[in-house]
């Protein structure tokens, strides 16, 4: 699922918006299978822009929704969460995120000390994040332009758990 997150533009992300509701009632109609989210802006981010407060009603959304994995640019370096919750603490209800801002422009420097949930986040690689989604679950590598392996996993989705 693809969703606008250009919140100050399109008032999307806002609690009651179009968007918002259209997305609730995907998220409802695929519990059974592991459901992958692309949103621009991350909700959070040890990066520049860092934690976005006008993001949280889409983020909500996403959580209740039972979303598994998050994919976010914008901040220009690369960072995956584990799960959380609707408030951002580690919980395995929530979505795995993964801000993988590595290509085009210059990487932004990362802020200390990480976000909550940050379990591990790298900046001044160029590279890729291949995911590779199951029914029940997905692994996921971050290669940089090299080939080099930086990150990788497993996660279990909703529907897997």
């Amino acid at each position: 699922i693809v969703v606008d997150s250009d919140c100050a533009a399109s008032g999307a992300c806002q609690a009651g918006s179009v968007q918002l509701h259209w997305l609730a009632d995907e998220l409802a109609a695929h519990q059974r299978v592991c459901t992958l989210v692309i949103a621009h802006h991350p909700r959070f981010s040890s990066g520049h822009h860092g934690p976005s407060l006008p993001h949280q009603p889409l983020w909500e959304t996403l959580v209740a929704g039972g979303a598994d994995v998050l994919i976010n640019g914008h901040d220009h370096h690369y960072e995956r969460f584990g799960p959380l919750d609707a408030a951002g603490a580690p919980n395995q209800s929530g979505p795995r995120t993964f801000i993988a801002g590595t290509g085009g422009r210059a990487a932004y420097p990362l802020r200390e000390p990480p976000a909550a949930g940050s379990e591990f986040r790298m900046t001044g690689e160029a590279g890729v994040l291949v995911l590779t989604l199951a029914p029940g679950g997905y692994h996921f590598s971050f290669l940089t332009i090299d080939g080099e392996v930086a990150d990788q996993g497993d996660g279990l989705c909703q529907s897997g758990r």
